[in-house]
């Protein structure tokens, strides 16, 4: 065999291995999960189960670490607004309470998304378990998983001149200085340390006639979104990108690519995989890829992305 012909071989076994590492990979790390009848199911981004969790207590609204070692949730009743928070150990199954008691006994919490690298917990605080945006009025906190302890974002307290703020749907930028808040009509950036918030309601089109509702981060410059006339509408819509930095909004198919069919009813996220609704199925979708989860109620179900840390499919303008 010639010096050549041993190369080329060589290379070849090599390209192999490296599908089948890449292939191998992409199985065993799941991309999303999804809560049903308070189970937890983990999913790669091609579409393969990778593991079913079934904890002493039923998972209902939830977070998956970056790394997927750890899982916040709560076992909120279906409509509530949330409930205590417990960190499950995904190796062990072993789960604590996250939160202490708190002080005033209706206080609920929900909403848990991980920092980007893991060691801190964002979640939306209630005043009550349920009623109007009033009675259930509150806003975000971080949470250290270090300490436990538990720091409330000011800028999310109210919406300016004492009304009282129903924050929820809190989501950590890229370099975790701020969070994408919703705050029921008005998306909002906020600072996580210090500072004021940025209502976005306007840029998104409609300077407080439309109802917006904010998906998730695009990039550490811009934010998926939907909007419409009620809430109803929102969900019907497909979704668009507002760039924070020149204030322009595009629909969401034509930066991604894809028919407007592809980016309308969004549930979850990320920069390179999202699910909608179609009918009463999920659809996990990509520039490249389309499966169903496999769901028995899809209106009974809870989907979040987990963080990778990877860019994706973000254009330049959004990085």
């Amino acid at each position: 065999m010639t010096l050549i012909n041993r190369t080329l071989k060589g290379a070849a076994s090599f390209t192999a291995t490296l599908l089948l590492t890449v292939q191998a990979w992409c199985q065993a790390n799941p991309a999303l999960a999804y809560s049903e009848d308070g189970i937890l199911y983990l999913m790669s981004r091609t579409g393969e189960a990778t593991r079913r969790i079934q904890a002493s207590q039923s998972i209902h609204d939830f977070a998956l670490s970056p790394d997927a070692k750890s899982v916040a949730f709560n076992s909120a009743k279906w409509g509530d607004y949330g409930g205590p928070l417990y960190l499950l150990t995904v190796a062990s199954g072993s789960v604590i309470r996250l939160t202490p008691p708190p002080a005033h006994k209706s206080e609920v919490y929900g909403d848990p998304e991980f920092s980007p690298d893991g060691t801190q917990l964002a979640i939306a605080v209630h005043a009550q378990a349920h009623g109007d945006i009033v009675e259930g009025s509150g806003p975000v906190a971080i949470i250290s998983l270090a300490t436990r302890q538990m720091s409330v974002v000011r800028a999310t307290a109210d919406m300016g001149g004492g009304w009282p703020a129903f924050s929820n749907q809190p989501h950590w930028s890229p370099d975790a200085t701020r969070l994408l808040v919703n705050f029921e009509v008005f998306p909002a950036v906020v600072p996580v340390h210090a500072g004021k918030l940025r209502l976005l309601d306007s840029l998104m089109g409609g300077g407080g006639a439309v109802w917006a509702e904010a998906l998730a981060w695009l990039g550490s410059r811009c934010v998926v979104y939907a909007d419409g006339k009620d809430p109803n509408q929102t969900d019907r819509n497909p979704a668009r990108v507002l760039n924070l930095v020149t204030g322009a909004t595009k629909p969401a198919s034509k930066v991604l690519g894809v028919p407007d069919a592809d980016v309308t009813d969004i549930i979850a996220f990320s920069s390179d995989l999202w699910v909608r609704r179609d009918r009463s199925k999920l659809v996990v979708e990509s520039g490249h890829a389309l499966w169903k989860l496999p769901v028995q109620n899809s209106g009974r179900v809870i989907v979040r992305m987990v963080p990778d840390g990877h860019p994706g499919n973000v254009p330049e303008a959004c990085r």
